[in-house]
């Protein structure tokens, strides 16, 4: 009987150290294909996040982001209105004699009036500054002035501005427009605020330039329909903030210039957000502050 248990044990002993190998075995295939499965799947996420990130041509700053008026879906679009302005440009650059052009609703080109103002507006505001936002940006977007005459960028506020300050002092010019306001409108800051933080920053470029003519224009204000996805960028809120930066203006004995009567009673300067301004508002816009500030 002895004998024949001792040979039953050799037998098992083989078979348990089989079915353990090919236990490791398998687990060692199982967690080699999770490995090649979860690496696939992290590529495709990348990719996905590579095509995604093309697709957005200009992205909402950080800063903004968790705000919910001003979250990405319910962003100024900037992809869109860049793509349009990139097609207006080419018919632009087709206009030859130095003459200036309107984009009317059916996106024709058709030639506007031309005024001695008109002819070299890179010439006239060479020694000078803009600073602001996408509606700044878009005069060396549009090739109206040089970008060295140009500090602006999408989602750009009175604080992000501010950050611009040794830019600004290299460029050294002899006069600097500053136009801010959207954006800090949609942050929902009050108007008194924005004040303040305009007159902080405009005593730093002071403090830096103090020969420079500094001009601060007034918050341009929306289309009517744009408070429907933007509840807070509405003329009231707009009107409330060129209140306190007039006063502000006012008391500090800084240049203030209201834009205001340009978009008055003309919905056809506006881009279909609402918010953008088509290539005619900036040749009124430029020949208004070559009225009020060059003469």
């Amino acid at each position: 009987m002895t004998k024949r248990r001792r040979k039953r044990r050799k037998k098992i002993i083989p078979n348990k150290k089989r079915f353990t190998l090919s236990l490791i075995v398998i687990a060692g295939v199982v967690f080699i294909l999770s490995q090649s499965i979860k690496a696939i799947q992290n590529k495709d996420k990348k990719e996905a996040t590579i095509i995604e990130k093309n697709n957005i041509a200009c992205s909402v700053p950080e800063f903004l982001e968790n705000i919910p008026e001003y979250s990405k879906e319910n962003s100024m679009k900037e992809d869109n209105i860049k793509e349009e302005k990139s097609s207006n440009k080419e018919k632009i650059e087709q206009v030859k004699d130095n003459s200036d052009i309107e984009l009317n609703n059916e996106d024709k080109v058709v030639p506007i009036e031309i005024d001695d103002k008109n002819k070299s507006y890179s010439e006239i505001f060479k020694d000078d500054l803009f600073v602001g936002d996408s509606i700044t940006d878009s005069l060396s977007f549009y090739e109206i002035l040089e970008e060295r005459n140009v500090i602006a960028k999408l989602g750009f506020t009175v604080v992000q501005g501010e950050k611009e300050i040794n830019k600004i002092k290299k460029a050294n010019p002899s006069n600097i427009y500053l136009l801010f306001g959207m954006n800090d409108v949609l942050m929902g800051i009050d108007g008194q605020k924005f004040a303040e933080n305009y007159a902080e920053f405009v005593h730093k470029i002071q403090d830096e330039l103090p020969d420079a003519n500094i001009y601060v224009q007034s918050v341009i204000p929306v289309s009517p329909n744009v408070k429907q996805k933007k509840p807070l960028l509405n003329n009231a809120n707009i009107d409330k903030f060129n209140e306190t930066l007039m006063q502000m203006c006012k008391d500090e004995n800084i240049n203030y210039i209201d834009l205001v009567p340009l978009l008055e009673n003309d919905s056809e300067l506006y881009e279909p957000d609402g918010i953008h301004l088509k290539y005619k508002f900036y040749k009124l816009w430029l020949n208004y502050l070559i009225d009020n500030t060059k003469q």
